[in-house]
């Protein structure tokens, strides 16, 4: 799909248009070249999750410190992309019209003013990019008087502290983009922007947690079982199949699981870590008491459970958006 300037998304025929913003926070720290280079890896990761789950109406436009996501199905690809896509801090669908504050506010009016209940408190977050009549606090000063001053029936409160709602602002050069709800990514970097790993699986838990932070660290996880092949359910094969599915250059990998059929032996594992030219091994606190001293030191291994404190929360919705 084409990239092109937010500047050249078509407005809908009343005037506004709809999308996702998508914001990141790892990548906004890096250098230009690789800044450039981790963008255009997250769109394309962008763009193979939402062909994988079915979205085939999008659009994604690069904006270098903003990517924007179109869709006639906003709700489902907000989704996707939040739980499922590393290198997203955060993401917000917006209503967009240009930096002119008359139609910024007409804006505000038509799509936001429902949102205002009686006696509620609320306050304007903004911010602006780019040259304007307006600083970022008189601009939100400025909506946030529009705002009492079209809903004095509903005795609206304004609080800065703790708002019961947030109306949020952000005008970057000739376009405004107007949200009430922010999103968390999963953060990290984008798939496939490191080095493959080797995965060391025992039919555990963990196992899951392990791929799934190597997975946001944009490692390529591929999966080696110690587990006996007989002992491990189809559900569980699953999970696996689709969270290296995930991954692009894994899809049609036949070589990217191993399952044992016999006993366990150091040399077939260590042959398969060769074969696909992988670079360290990561396994949980357990296997590693159990195998570790067979390994040469010469490969890296990673505990990632010995210093990362696994969020439950954030697996559970990981897997619950991707065995939908």
């Amino acid at each position: 799909m084409k990239q092109n300037n937010p500047k050249s998304i078509p407005k809908a025929e009343n005037g506004y248009s709809s999308f996702i913003m998508v914001r990141f926070s790892e990548i906004a720290i890096k250098g230009s070249k690789t800044r450039r280079w981790l963008t255009k890896r997250l769109v394309t990761h962008i763009e193979y999750v939402l062909r994988l789950y079915g979205i085939s109406d999008y659009k994604v436009i690069n904006d270098y410190s903003r990517i924007f996501v179109e869709s006639s199905q906003l709700l489902e690809t907000e989704k996707f992309i939040a739980h499922l896509v590393p290198g997203v801090s955060s993401l917000s669908i917006v209503r967009s019209c240009s930096s002119n504050l008359e139609e910024i506010k007409e804006c505000v009016k038509e799509f936001f003013f429902q949102n205002f209940k009686e006696g509620m408190s609320f306050s304007v977050r903004a911010r602006r990019t780019g040259k304007h009549p307006f600083s970022s606090v008189e601009l939100g000063a400025i909506i946030g008087e529009y705002v009492l001053e079209n809903n004095v029936k509903k005795k609206l409160k304004v609080n800065l502290d703790k708002p019961e709602y947030t109306l949020q602002v952000e005008v970057r050069d000739k376009n405004a983009y107007i949200f009430d709800r922010i999103s968390k990514g999963i953060g990290g970097l984008p798939v496939e922007s490191q080095g493959r790993v080797l995965v060391i699986a025992s039919n555990e838990d963990e196992d899951i947690s392990n791929i799934l932070h190597l997975y946001k660290r944009g490692g390529i996880t591929y999966v080696y079982s110690i587990e006996n092949q007989e002992n491990i359910n189809d559900e569980t094969l699953q999970l696996l199949d689709k969270m290296l599915d995930l991954q692009p250059k894994l899809k049609n990998e036949e070589n990217r699981l191993f399952l044992l059929a016999n006993e366990f032996e150091i040399s077939q594992m260590l042959d398969f870590y060769k074969e696909n030219q992988c670079l360290a091994i990561t396994m949980t606190k357990a296997i590693f008491n159990k195998i570790s001293s067979e390994i040469p030191t010469s490969i890296p291994i990673f505990v990632p459970h010995l210093a990362v404190d696994v969020d439950k929360h954030e697996i559970e919705d990981f897997l619950s958006v991707l065995i939908n």
